[in-house]
């Protein structure tokens, strides 16, 4: 049974659903759009664009890994309310209880703490900032206790072809837990 075999397809995202009716309009005189079709971007859009482009003050690092604690969990209880039971269980994971780093072996026994059913976040290939990408048979170890333990994985694949170079080569955590493995 799958997760989602119980939840219904709601309505279209409205904004979706009119850029795609504003898309498929033959009319040719839209505002906000060039004689090529192309969006038109305000004077105001581009010099603020040009301002921060020359502003050599700014941070450019990355945020940390898990991003900024207070809006990370603002938003979360934004999203799924302050009574929900994910809330509630702490059973929201945010690296919580692995090693971002994956020490081989490391993550099957740290991800043994987590609660059943509880959402993991992992990256699929490349882990920012290390670069790391599990073996195979580490991959097949955690997806053997996401399985023992009823996790719900989610992958991060921002970083798809960083470490080994090749773009379009399947990441090993794909080959095992989309090839029915998992």
């Amino acid at each position: 049974m799958s997760w989602f075999s119980e939840v219904e397809l709601g309505p279209p995202i409205e904004v979706f659903a009119l850029t795609k009716q504003y898309t498929e309009d033959a009319f040719e005189q839209k505002t906000y759009r060039t004689s090529e079709g192309k969006p038109w971007v305000l004077p105001v859009v581009r010099a603020a664009e040009k301002a921060l482009a020359n502003d050599d003050t700014l941070n450019k690092e990355y945020l940390p890994v898990l991003g900024i604690e207070a809006f990370s969990n603002a938003a979360t209880r934004m999203l799924l309310g302050e009574d929900s039971p994910a809330i509630v269980q702490s059973r929201i994971l945010r690296w919580k209880y692995i090693n971002p780093r994956f020490r081989p072996r490391g993550f099957p026994r740290g991800s043994q703490k987590c609660p059943e059913g509880a959402v993991i976040i992992l990256h699929a290939c490349a882990h920012n900032p290390t670069g790391c990408d599990p073996t195979e048979d580490q991959w097949k170890q955690i997806a053997e206790v996401i399985r023992e333990k009823k996790l719900f994985p989610f992958f991060d694949s921002a970083y798809q072809g960083f470490a080994s170079g090749d773009l379009i080569r399947r990441c090993l955590c794909c080959k095992i837990f989309c090839a029915g493995r998992f």
